[in-house]
């Protein structure tokens, strides 16, 4: 991370280093999609840098480049506590408008009535709140009809 972001980084003092040591009582990950990366050391040398270029790394490879949280467990050393959707209800997104459609219900903007119906993914989260389990078949069906590829549809907190 020193070697991408550079001076871009926050400097702290010992002193507060050591107030922040230990310090964190939650930590939570807003995992949008990955991104696909390969070694190129030469692309660390750009003047200038950016977001992406800071990342530098994709996350598939801490997880055994398995898709499905099924093998994100404890024995992996992720302590995972929670689990949270982006909405409950479809909602409008800046760049996507309506299309992202990131609830676990969706919303017939074409009905006067605005009819609601639930996702395959509240079915996913009901029992995972139910039963404190991740059935992978219903996370591997939701990866299955998403239009986007190489993306994680829910978004997990550690």
């Amino acid at each position: 991370m020193k070697k991408n972001a550079g001076s871009r980084l926050p400097y702290f003092t010992t002193r507060e280093s050591n107030l922040v040591k230990g310090s964190i009582d939650f930590l939570g990950i807003n995992f949008y999609y990955a991104f696909s990366v390969k070694n190129n050391p030469k692309s660390l040398q750009k003047r200038n840098k950016n977001f992406a270029s800071d990342m530098a790394v994709e996350l598939k490879p801490l997880l055994g480049n398995d898709t499905t949280t099924e093998k994100v467990k404890v024995e992996n050393g992720l302590n995972i506590k929670g689990y949270f959707v982006w909405s409950f209800l479809d909602v409008f997104e800046l760049l996507g408008g309506y299309e992202s459609s990131y609830g676990i219900y969706y919303i017939d903007l074409k009905d006067p009535t605005l009819r609601r119906q639930p996702k395959l993914s509240s079915v996913w989260y009901s029992n995972f709140l139910n039963n404190r389990t991740m059935d992978s078949k219903i996370t591997m069906k939701i990866e299955e009809n998403s239009s986007i590829s190489n993306t994680t549809l829910m978004h997990t907190a550690t």
